[in-house]
């Protein structure tokens, strides 16, 4: 009877021992897979906050072209304003 009991409690330890080393495995494999996901996070919350900076550079860029551009079309309009005037003067005296 003792023997059987050997037996078993050997068995028993054997199967349990396989069991913790299959648990260790996933575990460990668990564990690289987080870090690899956490180094792809703050990769990637790097790379926003780049993108982020090169947005608001050029945001900046186009308000001071477009403040530019604006305000020779404006100095345009103008000058065309002034034209159609001189048109209508030349018109009224011709006629």
């Amino acid at each position: 009877m003792d023997g059987k009991i050997v037996l078993d409690t050997t068995v028993a330890l054997f199967f349990g021992g396989i069991i913790v080393a299959i648990l260790g495995f996933f575990l460990v494999r668990t564990y690289n897979i987080i870090d690899k996901l956490t180094d792809s996070i703050q990769d990637f919350n790097s790379t926003i906050k780049v993108l982020q900076e090169r947005d608001e550079n050029r945001d900046s860029a186009c308000k001071a072209t477009h403040q530019v551009i604006n305000e020779r079309l404006n100095n345009h309009s103008a000058a065309i304003k002034q034209h159609d005037k001189e048109i209508a003067e030349i018109k009224v005296k011709i006629e």
